[in-house]
């Protein structure tokens, strides 16, 4: 298996163990009434989200145990998060941009381990880390402006 396959695995299979051993017997229900998101919020997310990848980078220093921490870590915030839910269909409010987001991540840690194990040049290292930046930037957008339209239809 490829690093990549390796970090998805990694990713889903904490979310799984997470969401079958949640124990959340208050279901949560996302109301959406009238909030309207705004380019602030777009940047704040932007910004955490590129915090988050600033520690995928450290893999660099600190080897690649880095990298499978932040998906160990990840993976069962998204397992509670989709064990709070009531239906299935919550997941929609998630999917969307979190495609864009573990893409990013993804392209971004394997690049990064490349770079480590000099598999890589510089050069390819940038141009990831280019594209890994572009898809946090649509994955934002898509958080910011269109998962809040999403919550209408699920209320």
């Amino acid at each position: 298996m490829t690093k990549k396959k390796y970090l998805i695995l990694t990713y889903l299979s904490s979310a799984l163990i997470v969401f079958y051993f949640s124990n959340s017997s208050e279901k949560q229900v996302i109301l959406n009434y009238g909030v309207v998101f705004s380019w602030q919020d777009f940047i704040q997310i932007l910004l955490k989200n590129t915090i988050a990848s600033i520690w995928l980078l450290l893999a660099y220093v600190f080897g690649e145990i880095i990298v499978y921490l932040f998906f160990i870590v990840n993976g069962a915030i998204l397992g509670s998060l989709l064990a709070a839910f009531p239906t299935f269909d919550y997941l929609l409010l998630v999917v969307p941009h979190g495609i864009f987001e573990i893409a990013a991540y993804i392209y971004l840690a394997d690049a990064t381990i490349c770079l480590k194990r000099k598999e890589q040049t510089k050069v390819y290292f940038l141009r990831h880390l280019q594209i890994s930046f572009l898809l946090l930037i649509f994955g934002a957008g898509i958080e910011t402006f269109i998962t809040p339209l999403m919550v209408k239809f699920l209320n």
